[in-house]
């Protein structure tokens, strides 16, 4: 019974460290997205300056 609830336990441990990992992978993703959004724009809105 012991074992049983350890392994229980682990098993939720490890559950909630793969949902943390996968939410900070997300977050980055969410991120990096929004810089290279970010970038791009200000590289148009410097291109359309300087060709103007």
């Amino acid at each position: 019974m012991f074992y049983e609830y350890r392994h229980k336990h682990k098993l939720i441990k490890d559950g909630d460290n793969a949902l943390s990992i996968k939410g900070i992978i997300l977050n980055q993703f969410i991120q990096i997205n929004y810089l290279r959004m970010h970038l791009q724009r200000r590289c148009f809105h410097y291109k359309a300056l300087t060709y103007h």
